[in-house]
């Protein structure tokens, strides 16, 4: 459903609660009952399936040829030619994030335990335990940037060396990645503040307090000057990089699930039975497509709720329901263009693969899935 810039909207009373959806999530399965439930399209074949030696699995990283994995045992790479596993690393934990490469480097972390690996054969250069929490890390030119409980912490990627530490209020968490900006970086933690830091040397340029407005701020993302970050109290902000002010506030009406930034586009699912499509440089809406109808079901065109991260390749946008269901829309108009239903139970997130209809899921018995689209 495209609409016009500015045109002025209704939100549906979402027939469940955001608490309800997180407990199922958190619980690995639905804890509701969705109307009707989304009936799946062309079932999808699986090209390769191969075994990892992990029960769970999380993100995977591509680049180029090699797929990296983490896992509840094992770091991964598997080469996509043949697919064979290059080489594996054995674990003392779960690294639940996402592996990050820069360079020859290769990032293993979880909320524990942060490893840093030579990408070519899996060998371990330095690791790095904490009894607190770590966050979501960020690389970026041979810096590494963590959160551990209200301090983030600037480490050498190749010698794990601590070049600086910030710290925020006591009370708070650093759980989500900042973001850099130019020679700037942007930090938003759990006490209501947005910082700017020198890359450099961690000196703080410039704060803002908005605790009032979005008491915390989670996901940053970047489309030029325009910082994009999720609030708490359901809204998506607009905010200039330059100086922390807002341009513009959304209200999402219901928790935002894993937004997303591409060409311009915010793009993210909410639970209200939406997902939408915002300019990043105004919030207005470019088009939202309806997952669920919660007051007219027709028992057809409802979807499961979603935990995967939307996923855009170039007009595609792909989207994971949790009944493992892949939905395909147009970027341009919001329209569904493909639904498609995985032959397996499969983990919530996408990843994309090299060619332009290559997809990678991980599934529930802790295999590889090598999914070919149809080119379109």
């Amino acid at each position: 459903m495209r609409l016009g810039i500015g045109e002025p909207f209704r939100e549906d009373s979402p027939a469940f609660s955001r608490r309800k959806l997180l407990a199922a999530i958190a619980a690995g399965g639905l804890a509701v009952s969705i109307p009707g439930g989304a009936r799946g399209g062309e079932a999808l074949p699986v090209r390769h399936r191969w075994q990892t030696g992990n029960n769970r699995l999380y993100p995977f990283l591509l680049s180029g040829q090699t797929l990296f994995l983490n896992g509840d045992a094992t770091l991964e790479a598997w080469d996509l030619g043949n697919g064979r596993q290059r080489w594996h690393y054995p674990l003392v934990t779960s690294s639940t994030y996402r592996p990050r490469m820069d360079g020859e480097w290769l990032l293993s972390a979880g909320r524990s335990l942060l490893g840093v690996h030579r990408a070519l054969d899996g060998s371990q250069r330095w690791e790095y335990r904490s009894e607190k929490d770590l966050g979501v890390p960020l690389l970026h030119h041979g810096q590494l940037f963590v959160g551990k409980g209200h301090r983030l912490l600037s480490l050498d990627l190749s010698s794990g060396k601590q070049r600086w530490s910030f710290s925020t209020h006591a009370d708070s968490r650093i759980a989500y990645a900042p973001v850099v900006y130019g020679k700037t970086l942007l930090l938003g933690s759990g006490d209501g503040q947005l910082y700017a830091l020198d890359v450099s040397d961690g000196r703080l340029l410039w704060h803002v307090d908005r605790e009032h407005d979005w008491q915390y701020l989670r996901q940053l993302h970047l489309s030029g000057e325009v910082l994009v970050a999720g609030g708490y109290h359901d809204e998506l902000f607009g905010i200039h990089a330059d100086n922390g002010e807002i341009l513009w506030r959304f209200d999402a009406g219901n928790f935002v699930n894993s937004h997303i930034v591409n060409a311009g586009l915010a793009c993210f699912w909410s639970p209200t039975g939406w997902i939408y499509a915002l300019d990043a440089r105004t919030g207005t809406i470019v088009w939202r497509h309806r997952t669920t109808n919660y007051r007219r079901s027709s028992g057809a065109s409802n979807w499961a709720p979603m935990a995967a991260e939307l996923q855009v390749r170039g007009k595609q946008l792909y989207a994971l329901t949790m009944d493992h269901i892949l939905h395909v829309l147009d970027m341009g108009s919001g329209d569904e263009i493909a639904r498609y239903s995985l032959p397996v139970a499969v983990r919530n997130f996408i990843s994309l693969g090299p060619r332009s209809n290559d997809l990678f899921f991980g599934s529930e018995a802790g295999e590889i899935l090598h999914i070919q689209l149809a080119r379109g």
